[in-house]
């Protein structure tokens, strides 16, 4: 039995973030796993779990055990971010609206905030990328991506796309020599060398809808991209390093929010459905849960 978080937006009646389980191809009934505010993201790893939390007025990030039990909590945005990460010891979050990103430290079982790289209100960050010794931003409103140093926060390049692309969020491959990212504005999959920082390769995703989550299997033989709007799921198969389009299946909600891979098939948090679904790759719905305002989802390790 494998068990997961699902992060939520609070305009569809949600309470925080909530909890299932799924075993052989069967989803338990959720339960509220944490009463916050604003959980827009949740991630975990052995570590430990987290998810954008709010009160009141201030947001920021909450720890959590295996359990849903909080270890820590701090608070120091006007606004919950739209993504939070692990990475070994260290928390990244991006906000949408403030064009912030935040790198916290888990030391002792607590939260440090370690520093803000205050990118501009108008960037639109939307995930935090670790490549080697780099921090690897997507901006969605300024159409490039923003490469720090992880360790001094400075900037070190940046890798700029056509106007009106958008680019939301992405994934490495394992060596980390390609970087995989969506434009949510211009539905276009790019392919990018993480040395040269050059797009070497373009794939058309959706025409009308807007590309979110992307997601690879631990092969490297398949992406998969959620797109809103339309309500679809686009599966590439990887040649060489290269994305072919394989298959565009239905998500069965209109706006797929985010998928994550499982053995059972995929998940998939659609947002205005106000449900999570385990689909097989012709898009067949094998089961569903309601929760409301489902926006993220993540395996608590």
């Amino acid at each position: 039995m494998r068990k997961y978080i699902v992060g939520t937006y609070p305009d569809a009646g949600s309470r925080g973030v909530y909890s299932f389980a799924l075993e052989n191809g069967t989803m338990t009934r959720p339960y509220l796993f944490l009463r916050t505010e604003g959980p827009k993201y949740v991630a975990s790893e052995k570590i430990g779990t987290v998810a954008v939390a709010g009160r009141g007025e201030r947001y920021g990030v909450v720890l959590l055990n295996a359990l849903g039990n909080v270890k820590d909590e701090i608070l120091f945005e006007k606004c919950p971010a739209c993504y939070v990460g692990i990475d070994n010891d260290h928390v990244y979050t991006a906000n949408y609206h403030t064009g912030v990103c935040s790198d916290l430290k888990i030391i002792g079982g607590m939260l440090h905030l370690r520093h803000k790289i205050a990118i501009g209100a108008e960037a639109g960050c939307h995930q935090v990328l670790v490549h080697g010794d780099e921090l690897y931003v997507p901006c969605l409103c300024q159409d490039r991506i923003a490469v720090f140093d992880k360790t001094t926060y400075v900037e070190r390049g940046t890798i700029v796309f056509p106007e009106g692309t958008g680019p939301r969020h992405g994934v490495f491959s394992q060596d980390g020599n390609t970087l995989y990212i969506a434009g949510e504005t211009s539905g276009i999959l790019y392919t990018i060398d993480a040395v040269s920082h050059n797009i070497v390769h373009l794939d058309h995703i959706t025409g009308t809808g807007m590309p979110a989550a992307v997601r690879m299997d631990d092969t490297e033989s398949h992406l998969y991209v959620s797109v809103r709007g339309t309500g679809e799921i686009v599966i590439f198969d990887l040649v060489n390093g290269y994305p072919r389009k394989k298959a565009v299946v239905p998500s069965c909600g209109r706006r797929p929010q985010d998928i994550l891979l499982c053995e059972s098939g995929i998940l998939c948090a659609d947002r205005d459905a106000g449900k999570v679904y385990l689909l097989d790759e012709s898009g067949k719905v094998l089961d569903e849960i309601l929760v409301p305002g489902a926006s993220s989802i993540a395996e608590i390790k």
